[in-house]
Formats: C-alpha cells, sequence, structure tokens
C-alpha cells in the first residue's frame, strides 16, 4: 500500500510540475503577443496607418522578402512629400517598389 501512495504522489508532483511549466509557456506566448500588437500599433501610428492596414502591407512585404520596418519608412516618407510634391511621392513610390524588390 505504501508502495502505491508513494508512487501516487510523484504522479502528482510530476503532473503539478508539468502544469506550471505549461502556464509559463502560455504566460509568455499571451506576453509575446500583447508585444506583437503593441509594436504594430506603434509601427502604424508612425507610418500613419491604421493596424488594419498595417498588417496588410506587412503581410505583402514579408512576402516579398521585405520587413514593416520598410514599408513604416516608405509610408512615413510618402506622406511628408506626398502632400508636398507629387513627383517625390512618385519617387517615394519608386524607392519602395526597389527596396521590396531588392529584398
Amino acid at each position: 500500500m505504501r508502495n502505491i501512495r508513494d508512487t501516487a504522489q510523484k504522479t502528482v508532483a510530476q503532473l503539478a510540475a508539468i502544469g506550471t511549466a505549461m502556464g509559463g509557456a502560455l504566460a509568455l506566448a499571451a506576453k509575446q503577443g500583447i508585444d506583437a500588437a503593441d509594436n504594430m500599433r506603434d509601427l502604424s501610428a508612425a507610418a500613419g496607418t491604421t493596424v488594419e492596414n498595417m498588417s496588410r502591407l506587412g503581410y505583402a512585404a514579408q512576402k516579398s522578402g521585405a520587413d514593416l520596418e520598410v514599408v513604416k519608412k516608405a509610408l512615413v516618407k510618402l506622406s511628408k512629400e506626398g502632400a508636398q510634391d507629387s513627383v517625390a511621392a512618385l519617387m517615394t513610390l519608386k524607392w519602395l517598389s526597389y527596396s521590396l524588390i531588392q529584398r
């Protein structure tokens, strides 16, 4: 009977350890998700667009081998120069296309 009790206690301890590890992993995943959403919000605010649009542009950039930072820089540049000069806006679009192709 003692052997069964010892085995049960060891099993409970092992299950508790597994539960703790899983809880830590879930907490880490939640933190990473929150950090990613916060980063997306910051990037979209800096670029002057919505989080949804930035997410779509990020997906397109990723598919073409670029990253979100390139998209953000291009959008910021486009919004600054685009308001002043349509030629500058077109040059920014060309730069963005070149930048995405080069990646």
